[in-house]
């Protein structure tokens, strides 16, 4: 659970799955379902909020008060790094909080 705590707060949550169980492979761990990760979040009080290196480019854009075509030309430009998480129907973009 060591490697768990560690990405938690650093890593959007759409990762820890991905994340955790790429180190688990490497490690000889078994694979968690996201189900079962979240269970054992919860079970330990962690947070699964990312408060580390990347913020929601929908936190990103309130706070610097600018829409998503400004986020999108920005990100374009490459002024601003963005990772899309997810899948085709269910996915999140996340900005890297130091460039």
């Amino acid at each position: 659970m060591d490697h768990l705590e560690k990405i938690l707060g650093d890593v959007p949550f759409q990762l820890i799955c991905h994340n955790y169980n790429s180190w688990a492979g490497k490690n000889g761990f078994p694979l968690r379902s996201r189900g079962s990760l979240q269970d054992k979040i919860s079970r330990l009080g962690l947070s699964r909020i990312a408060v580390g290196q990347w913020i929601r480019s929908t936190d990103v854009r309130r706070l610097l008060d600018i829409s998503k075509q400004t986020l999108i030309k920005w990100s374009d430009a490459g002024l601003l790094p963005v990772v899309r998480v997810g899948d085709t129907r269910n996915h999140w973009y996340y900005v890297k909080r130091r460039i």
